[in-house]
């Protein structure tokens, strides 16, 4: 086999490993997120998929994998401004652009208000 056809099926395998970890469907969805860091820090971000168990979301800075932050999401529903707050552990972050990162994060300990809130929103 050539080495391209090797990277080729290399790359395709990858995205189905990926694919597999999953463990719930992801929604595309874009809403406001503030991040706050384990020193206080909070950073603006904006969602890019939400899922039952995380959120991938831009943030105008690096992440470090294996960080919890907590994570407030901000809704509207029937006209109503609502808050989800979550608590979350970053996967991975990657710089897309210069000042934009791309996380991955996991939710963990979600409130039974928070669950049942975001599957409202994913329903």
């Amino acid at each position: 086999m050539s080495a391209k056809l090797l990277e080729a099926l290399g790359a395709e395998h990858s995205r189905e490993a990926a694919q597999e970890r999953r463990i719930s469907e992801r929604k595309v969805v874009s809403l406001r997120a503030k991040v706050e860091l384990p020193d206080h820090t909070i950073l603006d971000g904006q969602t890019v998929d939400l899922s039952s168990t995380g959120v991938g979301l831009y943030s105008p800075r690096q992440l470090q994998a294996d960080q919890d932050c907590r994570l407030t999401i901000d809704l509207s529903v029937c006209g109503e401004d609502l808050e989800l707050k979550l608590l979350a552990r970053v996967c991975y972050c990657t710089e897309k652009a210069k000042g934009r990162f791309r996380a991955g994060m996991r939710f963990i300990g979600i409130e039974p208000s928070a669950a049942k809130l975001l599957g409202q929103l994913l329903g």
